[in-house]
């Protein structure tokens, strides 16, 4: 006796004794023919294989993920934001689902090239996680991103104060008039 198969509704395939067949994520349908050295054929019989992915996609920060960023003028900066690397038994990094959240912030998907995000001075975690098409959800990871005020304030002194001293006192009482200052990521009232 000898059988053919067709997969999917495709081919005319001898079976062999042992087949190893490499099948996609899904359901696939097997159709089966039986056939003797005589030229008799069976009818068809079919059965359902169903290949489900159980494995989540694996995403790692890079170790040198951690950005130091230095603004001079303005507050804060804009990047544009690069995923970390993802790798999945059953899809591409194109293919996946990226997630990012700023801190505790609100999660966004990620599109490569137009995730454009202001990073404001001090440190902004960045979490990341990947979920592929079967449902399967990475672990996170993080990026730490430092943005470091390297602007000096700008102090503007007051005009000179001249003091006349009376005829009878050797010392008199002055009342300073404070400078002013100005600093590109502090408010005036808070600028020592």
């Amino acid at each position: 006796l000898g059988f053919l198969f067709y997969l999917d509704g495709e081919g005319d395939f001898l079976y062999p004794e042992v087949a190893t067949f490499k099948l996609t994520n899904g359901s696939h349908w097997v159709t089966w023919i039986a056939y003797d050295e005589h030229g008799n054929w069976s009818d068809s019989c079919g059965h359902l294989i169903k290949v489900v992915d159980k494995n989540p996609p694996v995403i790692e920060c890079a170790p040198v993920a951690d950005m130091q960023l230095n603004v001079t003028k303005e507050c804060d900066t804009t990047i544009v934001l690069v995923a970390p690397e993802v790798n999945d038994n059953c899809q591409s990094m194109d293919e996946l689902s990226i997630y990012f959240k700023l801190g505790d912030g609100v999660e966004q998907t990620y599109e490569a090239g137009e995730n454009s995000v202001k990073f404001s001075v001090g440190d902004t975690i960045v979490k990341w996680y990947a979920k592929d098409a079967a449902g399967n959800t990475s672990d996170t990871c993080e990026s730490k991103y430092t943005v470091n005020d390297v602007a000096n304030p700008v102090i503007t002194c007051p005009a000179d104060t001249f003091e006349w001293k009376l005829r009878f006192h050797c010392d008199s009482t002055i009342v300073l008039e404070k400078p002013e200052a100005e600093d590109n990521c502090t408010q005036r009232d808070e600028i020592i």
